[in-house]
């Protein structure tokens, strides 16, 4: 059962960007449980052409460890460079083909430094 559902309250997207992230509170957790479970099971979930994510909810912490990696995305949406920042907070960086993956924010600061600003 559904206590609540909202979108988050970041600003509206435009254009080519991601949708915003959808937050439900589930009355039971036997039901969270089942959720994420289906979605491991079924794979890939797809509703008009979009992919669908789930993910169990987020702590403080893991929302601290996510924002800290904002001013190196900036720059990187900034470069054209695309990127991904997969749960709780790795931030994979694809140049040239190639996949790079970073669990600190400090770490993808210094591989754009050093790597992209130099090459671009």
């Amino acid at each position: 059962m559904i206590d609540r559902a909202h979108r988050t309250l970041a600003p509206r997207p435009t254009g080519e960007e991601r949708p915003r992230a959808i937050l439900v509170r589930l009355h039971y957790y036997a039901d969270k449980l089942k959720i994420l479970d289906l979605g491991k099971a079924k794979g890939r979930l797809v509703y008009k052409g979009a992919q669908i994510h789930i993910f169990p909810d987020m702590s403080p912490e893991v929302t601290r460890l996510r924002v800290a990696f904002n001013p190196v995305k900036r720059k990187l949406r900034e470069a054209n460079i695309t990127y991904s920042l997969f749960y709780p907070a790795r931030l994979a960086i694809t140049v040239e083909g190639l996949r790079h993956s970073f669990d600190s924010p400090q770490a993808a600061e210094e591989f754009f430094n050093q790597k992209i600003t130099k090459t671009g």
